[in-house]
């Protein structure tokens, strides 16, 4: 390991661990409130890469709990990567823990759904491949980047459409049955499609 990197690592298991970061001067700031704003500014940018994601999922637990919430998964899950895109994949694990959401069962996928669109908007676009004509088997289907396909028990696209202001003000039924979809960008839009069974197996 390199000296840049051990020092690197070093500032990274300070800001996550608790300790000073490596290598700071004592002027004109203490080592300690330097290592402190670090941390503080660190922890404030994930947890606002959180709720820029799971918008539908904070305004279901509401602001104050949500940030709760973000700062926890925050201290406990450092980013393993230099891009803010790729942070907050586990966080629906994290959500199907908690006793507190115990009577939101349907939470969790609803923050599933929610990555798949933040992970659809930001795909880049399908490589264009030569076709093979002398070799067409076997033939493989796969999906773009930008979509994803998705199935939970409960009946989250009425709930996103709630959330987003677009279901009306009727009750929601969890026992709706379960919910089948196709989440896509086009162009710089990420839609949802309700899919039957039978075409979301296939």
């Amino acid at each position: 390991m390199t000296t840049l990197a051990r020092w690197q690592q070093g500032f990274a298991d300070a800001v996550f661990g608790g300790a000073l970061i490596p290598g700071l001067k004592e002027r004109p700031i203490p080592a300690a409130v330097a290592t402190s704003i670090y941390r503080n500014n660190a922890y404030s940018n994930l947890s606002d890469t959180l709720r820029n994601i799971y918008t539908a999922v904070e305004k279901l637990v509401g602001a104050a709990f949500f940030a709760q919430t973000a700062r926890a998964y925050v201290e406990r899950t450092p980013s393993q990567s230099g891009n803010l895109n790729d942070y907050g994949e586990s966080f629906a694990d994290t959500l199907a823990t908690l006793p507190a959401l115990a009577e939101l069962p349907y939470l969790a996928d609803m923050a599933r759904l929610e990555w798949c669109c933040h992970r659809a908007y930001g795909a880049p676009e399908a490589a264009t491949e030569t076709p093979w004509p002398d070799e067409w088997a076997p033939i493989l289907f796969r999906l773009h980047p930008a979509a994803h396909l998705m199935r939970s028990p409960y009946p989250l696209k009425a709930i996103w459409d709630l959330c987003a202001g677009e279901g009306g003000d009727h009750d929601i039924s969890l026992d709706a049955g379960p919910c089948h979809l196709l989440i896509h960008r086009i162009e710089t839009e990420v839609v949802l499609v309700p899919l039957a069974p039978t075409v979301y197996d296939f």
